[in-house]
């Protein structure tokens, strides 16, 4: 049974309503892999018989190549009747009918990676923001070391779910954009309630929550007012007093993703006569649309209190048939710093569920929320937790006589009703709207982060239901949180108080507290985060950046109280003159003068890297040079003040080899034949003109 109480605070009257929860989880479905082969993205529909044999079913098909790449529908050239229904922009999926003969011909082509059935997901259903660590009154959460209020402004919230009245008091001006999403499926009974029956809309009023006398329509105000509601004042018990009642991010926007399409078939709404059905193709379609969505703020998370199936670990999520296309889609999210937050499921009281939450919470990337009680310190008796479950928030859980342990909601009857409920529905989008309110404080901080903040600052809170056996959770505690998350901060920035020659190295000293890295923009580098004393370039001013533990950035600047400008570079950038002398073992470079107010005092003059000479001259001979070796030269200018110019452009040179002259013709070699061609030859008893005995001559 899931238990509604309405107040309407223009009548005052409160009423108690018990109604059988009616929505159905369709989970019969088994994706189906098939053999990787090329498969052409922007597909134009197809119908490859003119109507169908019999029945029609939908369903979503992986391509099997990059996105983008696809120019012709390969369902073209395939047997039965195959009709693409609709595709997406960031997600490699697009979604058919088919018949018998065209789902055979899909899972047996080779032409996708999966086929699965689209699936219909079963809709989960102010909390007193106290418990974790708020005021209702105000809507916000205090960071208790720097005093600080946070409520989620400046940012946004995803909800998809069946719109938001914004015309509720307490919701209103909080909508921020709007779109809806539906299928329009006659054999299937399945029927688009977005603006003019429209598929797709994001005209004016496409966000709003459909007519509560369908079954399932209220929840997305629900969520939404668990999320963003206003502050609102209403007398939740009947007893003359005034309860304070808030979303958690009341100053957060929202943005209604409605996931619009109805039926009127038994399979989907049971004894209802009409229900809103939550196909998962309509809410890839929402999730496709938010990855790219600008609507002029951050978005801080995206709300999704819907699932189906039970999970007790990774692997066993992973053969849920849609498990690919909600991963691929999360991982899209959360780089574009969008918290993908998902109910765990109200199914935890069943036999069979104990130590299960359901996909797409599952899914690697969502962030799986459960509930709590009220007062936050049990597991609501509802709940589902299992393994994968990472938070926990009040969800309420009814003690059948205190309408204080339900959570309070605007619901859309009237702009001034309430509802009090309870389910992993409202704990879901509470959570959401905490990444709100913490992006508010930590803007670069990614979703892994914040989900690490939640769960380091939590409190424990241990499943002591019969046969469940999950280690404890935690239960979000957001002041904390707020209070014990640091900003970078730099203590001291400081180097030399008299003049700062340019170029001239001289020491900087930093201090710094709660910083992960620093670096400074001359090009220097990275800075010890411990702080400490630096060697750099002078230069007149210094940025000191810091990073911290979420990536929250400080800066300091330090700026030379006297600084005396270098001279202009030797030559003006041009290259220096060079003139080499092979035979002396020397080269001479020469320079355009620098200039400087304060004038030159001399030049620096090195040979390849390294300081050779100072010179007061416009040249500088090298000597004692190597043949054939490269040399690099250049010249700095130094000031009578002692600053240094920029050192001029490179200069390479190389002497080059020197000739050496032929030898003399002696006519030995007429004598000697071939042999007067060897360096060295032994000659015995050769006389010369002297008649000397010569017993050996040398050639050179």
């Amino acid at each position: 049974m899931k238990i509604r109480k309405y107040k309407d605070t223009s009548t005052g009257i409160c009423v108690a309503v018990f109604k059988k929860t009616s929505y159905l989880a369709v989970g019969l479905i088994t994706a189906v892999s098939l053999m990787a082969a090329s498969m052409p993205s922007s597909i134009a529909s197809a119908q490859t018989a003119s109507s169908p044999t019999g029945p029609t079913k939908r369903f979503i098909v992986r391509y099997n190549n990059v996105l983008g790449s696809n120019t012709v529908d390969p369902a073209s050239s395939l047997s039965g009747f195959i009709e693409k229904e609709k595709s997406y922009t960031n997600l490699p999926y697009a979604v058919y009918t088919a018949d018998i003969d065209g789902q055979n011909a899909l899972e047996n082509s080779g032409v996708a990676l999966e086929v699965f059935e689209d699936e219909v997901l079963e809709l989960y259903g102010d909390v007193p923001i106290p418990t974790i660590g708020g005021d209702a009154g105000t809507g916000t959460f205090t960071d208790t070391v720097s005093s600080l209020t946070y409520d989620g402004s400046g940012y946004a919230v995803a909800i998809i779910d069946t719109g938001i009245d914004k015309n509720h008091t307490s919701l209103a001006g909080q909508v921020i954009h709007e779109a809806c999403f539906g299928t329009n499926d006659a054999p299937s009974d399945l029927t688009s309630v977005c603006p003019g029956g429209a598929e797709f809309s994001s005209a004016v009023d496409s966000g709003l929550d459909c007519d509560a006398s369908i079954s399932g329509c209220g929840h997305g105000t629900f969520s939404a007012s668990a999320a963003a509601m206003l502050p609102s004042l209403v007398d939740i018990d009947s007893d003359t007093v005034e309860d304070e009642l808030s979303g958690s991010a009341p100053g957060a926007g929202l943005i209604s993703l409605r996931i619009g399409t109805t039926s009127t078939n038994i399979l989907y709404c049971g004894l209802e006569p009409t229900c809103v059905v939550p196909l998962t193709s309509n809410i890839l379609s929402a999730l496709d649309y938010l990855i790219t969505l600008d609507v002029g703020v951050p978005i801080a998370a995206a709300n999704m209190s819907f699932g189906g199936g039970n999970y007790a670990n990774e692997t066993e999520c992973q053969q849920n048939s849609s498990y690919s296309s909600f991963s691929s889609a999360f991982s899209q999210l959360i780089s574009a710093g969008i918290a993908p937050v998902a109910a765990t499921g109200n199914g935890g009281a069943n036999s069979g569920e104990e130590n299960t939450i359901g996909s797409p919470a599952c899914v690697e990337g969502a962030v799986a929320v459960g509930a709590t009680n009220i007062l936050g310190d049990t597991i609501a008796s509802y709940s589902n937790n299992g393994s994968l479950t990472d938070l926990l928030a009040p969800g309420g859980d009814y003690d059948g006589l205190n309408d204080d342990s339900l959570l309070w909601l605007a619901v859309n009857e009237s702009a001034n009703s309430f509802t009090g409920t309870q389910g992993t529905s409202f704990s879901t989008p509470m959570t959401a709207g905490v990444y709100a309110v913490l992006r508010e404080k930590h803007p670069n901080a990614s979703v892994d982060q914040l989900t690490q903040l939640l769960q380091d600052t939590g409190t424990d809170i241990a499943d002591a239901r019969t046969d469940y056996t999950v280690s404890p959770k935690k239960r979000i505690n957001v002041d904390i949180a707020l209070s014990s998350s640091t900003f970078p901060v730099i203590d001291s920035f400081t180097g030399p108080a008299g003049t700062v020659n340019e170029n001239v190295d001289i020491e900087l000293t930093v201090t710094t507290t709660d910083t992960a890295s620093c670096s400074l923009d001359n090009g220097v580098g990275s800075v010890d985060v411990s702080g400490g004393t630096l060697t750099v370039p002078g230069k007149e001013d210094y940025n000191l950046t810091c990073t911290g533990d979420f990536n929250d950035t400080t800066t300091s600047l330090f700026s030379a109280s006297t600084f005396n400008s270098a001279p202009t570079q030797p030559n003006l950038g041009e290259a220096l003159s060079v003139t080499s002398d092979s035979e002396a073992r020397s080269a001479t470079i020469s320079w355009n003068a620098s200039e400087d107010t304060d004038g030159i005092d001399f030049y620096q003059v090195y040979l390849d890297d390294e300081l050779i000479d100072t010179t007061t001259e416009t040249s500088f001979t090298f000597t004692d040079l190597a043949l054939e070796l490269e040399y690099t030269a250049r010249v700095s200018a130094v000031d009578t003040l002692g600053a240094v110019s920029t050192a001029s452009a490179d200069q390479t040179f190389v002497l080059a080899a020197v000739t050496v002259p032929t030898a003399p013709d002696t006519g030995l070699s007429s004598v000697f034949g071939s042999l007067g061609n060897n360096m060295f030859m032994s000659v015995g008893a050769l006389l010369t003109t002297a008649g000397a005995l010569v017993t050996g001559r040398k050639f050179f």
